[in-house]
């Protein structure tokens, strides 16, 4: 082992970069678990929330609010929306 490896430094470096990639494995798993249970819900959402950790949330976030009914919106002109 050399002098750069050897320094707590560079341990302390190795350590966090593995920990890093545990928790991206970690993250990818989670994902694809909340990903294949949901999709059935909502089958469009992955294309339109494409990174893992904010599709995570978009799920969450819905399953917080629950089923929502249709909501009238006024536009700030004189026609309405239904979204």
């Amino acid at each position: 082992m050399g002098p750069v490896e050897a320094a707590p430094e560079y341990r302390v470096i190795v350590d966090a970069n593995n920990l890093t990639v545990e928790i991206e494995n970690e993250l990818n798993i989670i994902h694809k678990f909340i990903r294949d249970k949901y999709s059935k819900r909502f089958p469009e959402l992955e294309s339109l929330v494409p990174n893992a950790l904010d599709y995570i949330r978009t799920v969450k976030v819905s399953a917080e609010e629950g089923p929502q009914p249709p909501r009238l919106w006024r536009a700030p002109c004189s026609w309405t929306l239904w979204v």
